[in-house]
């Protein structure tokens, strides 16, 4: 009689964690998913990825947590974010210098607060001043209700020629030189380089358009941390802060060369 041995239905557990090579394939791919879906979302939500790769909502915020801490994930993190990056040319040069633009652009290139001449500030008389097309409808008006008799002459008041962007006229008797203030959003479609970096959309609200701008402030603290300014910890050197003011000031010097496309001079020594 020939004996036959029993295969076993499934592989023996690996050593070290007593789990199958199957169990902890598993794992490994839910790993890889887990990083995938970080890189994919663009909110980094652990909790969101956890969700995504099946576990349940009840364990998804802590099964999250630990598998953004694990080596291997953390790994292939680096590693898809390495990829991706190479795949759309970025460089840190290239970032260094999109913060920088942020940084220094001039907020007034998007949108200006303006005060300008109020309705009599150039009025003749500093009487109420209108546009050609409001004199033209208020005359057309005053006509309809003459008689054929009517002797009245049509009041022009301040005359025509008003022109909302003028200055105020200090000498006026109605705002008294103030003006009136607006806020004024520039086409985007004519913004410099540094300028459309800075810009972050426009949205409809009840009271008109309003930009949206990058921070500024954030841009400049990332800058700053690029060089080490803020670490104390930085290990010192024999550089002397003359010497490390010299080197920044090159550094943003020919990051503003790129940002404006000219090439900046040599200091001249005094």
């Amino acid at each position: 009689m020939t004996s036959r041995r029993r295969r076993s239905d499934s592989a023996p557990p690996h050593p070290s964690d007593g789990r199958s090579p199957a169990a902890r394939e598993k794992t490994r791919r839910k790993k890889l998913l887990f990083a995938a879906e970080i890189i994919a979302s663009e909110t980094f939500n652990a909790t969101d990825a956890a969700r995504k790769v099946g576990y349940a909502e009840s364990r998804a915020r802590q099964e999250g947590s630990r598998l953004l801490a694990d080596p291997e994930v953390q790994a292939e993190i680096a590693r898809l974010n390495a990829a991706r990056a190479e795949r759309l040319q970025i460089t840190a040069d290239l970032v260094l210098e999109r913060l920088w633009m942020i940084a220094t652009a001039d907020p007034r290139e998007i949108v200006e607060y303006r005060r300008t001449c109020c309705r009599y500030c150039h009025g003749t008389d500093f009487r109420y001043q209108h546009t050609t097309q409001e004199i033209a409808r208020k005359r057309t008006a005053w006509e309809a209700v003459q008689t054929k008799n009517s002797v009245a002459v049509f009041d022009e008041e301040g005359g025509i020629g008003y022109n909302g962007t003028l200055p105020p006229n200090p000498k006026c008797p109605e705002c008294f030189g103030e003006g009136v203030e607006r806020v004024y959003v520039h086409d985007t479609r004519r913004l410099s380089r540094s300028a459309l970096c800075l810009y972050a959309g426009v949205k409809q609200t009840k009271d008109g358009l309003e930009a949206k701008l990058h921070d500024q402030h954030a841009a400049l603290v990332n800058v700053g941390r690029h060089f080490g300014m803020f670490d104390p910890k930085a290990p010192s050197s024999a550089e002397t802060d003359e010497d490390r003011a010299a080197k920044l000031r090159a550094t943003l010097d020919a990051m503003d060369a790129a940002t404006i496309g000219t090439t900046p001079q040599p200091e001249v020594a005094a």
